[in-house]
């Protein structure tokens, strides 16, 4: 059989009719994207979207003030796959995933009939690469309910999905079946949590985090996470930032307890630690 010469081969891809599933792409001042299909309007609402959380997400976590923060070669790349199929054919994540992001290479992953993606996913995963920009994008020492808990608090729809957390949280306190704060702090991935384990953790990261956020001012919060992005234990980093309140992590998990289960406590506030 007689093969094309390389150079010939290359040509014909290059020339070869584009696919439905061939990527789109357009750029904001902070971000590129790039989305399969036609529907060049969602993608306008997609930038736009993140241009705007992009402010309050940076403003609210210490970055406004840094002017080159994502800017050039620099911004955040964002791939919308055109079906939750594709998505999850393509990238192997779990069933109950409808995003995720890439804090080394500054990515998001989605697709764009994911539902409230412009509302929870978009804002979310962004949070993550942001907080993880300021932290370290492999840092260990970062707890994983941090990390979730205030990428949680950055959703628009967040409110609605509290009251159902909590709840959740509430029923497993009861029952004694949920996750202690030690325990909590050492699960570093969901990878393999089946959907029921996955939204337990999630119930209790945004718990735990806004639990922490309504305890003291917001300077404390921000040092508590500069503290543990320099290598200090949380036990270390709750008793220097929060002296007269969480002396010891035993204490800290028993007054989350307590005020879990009197939700009337539990008041969301964002962060908008300092910069460093």
């Amino acid at each position: 059989m007689k093969t094309l010469p390389l150079s010939l081969f290359i040509v014909l891809v290059l020339l070869a009719p584009r696919t439905a599933h061939a990527w789109e792409e357009m750029k904001g001042d902070h971000f590129i994207l790039y989305y399969q299909g036609t529907d060049r309007s969602f993608a306008d609402r997609v930038l736009e979207k993140a241009e705007s959380y992009y402010d309050g997400i940076a403003r609210a976590l210490g970055y406004s003030r840094r002017s080159e923060f994502w800017l050039w070669d620099h911004r955040c790349k964002i791939y919308l796959y055109e079906t939750k199929d594709a998505f999850h054919s393509e990238t192997r994540q779990a069933a109950w995933s409808s995003g995720f992001a890439i804090p080394s290479k500054r990515e998001i992953v989605s697709y764009q009939s994911s539902e409230k993606f412009l509302d929870c996913v978009l804002p979310h995963e962004m949070a993550h690469l942001i907080f993880r920009d300021f932290t370290g994008a492999r840092n260990g020492m970062i707890p994983l309910w941090l990390d979730e808990g205030l990428a949680l608090a950055q959703e628009e729809a967040r409110q609605e999905r509290e009251n159902e957390f909590d709840q959740w949280v509430q029923k497993m306190m009861s029952e004694k079946k949920w996750i202690p704060i030690k325990v909590l702090s050492q699960i570093r991935s969901l990878k393999g949590f089946a959907a029921g384990e996955a939204v337990l953790f999630y119930a209790e990261a945004q718990s735990v985090v806004r639990f922490l956020l309504s305890s003291g001012e917001t300077f404390q919060f921000a040092g508590f996470c500069r503290d543990l992005r320099d290598g200090t234990s949380l036990e270390a980093a709750l008793r220097k930032n929060y002296p007269k309140v969480f002396p010891t992590l035993e204490v800290f998990d028993q007054k989350w307890i307590a005020a879990q289960m009197n939700r009337d406590e539990l008041h969301l506030l964002s962060p908008g630690g300092g910069e460093d």
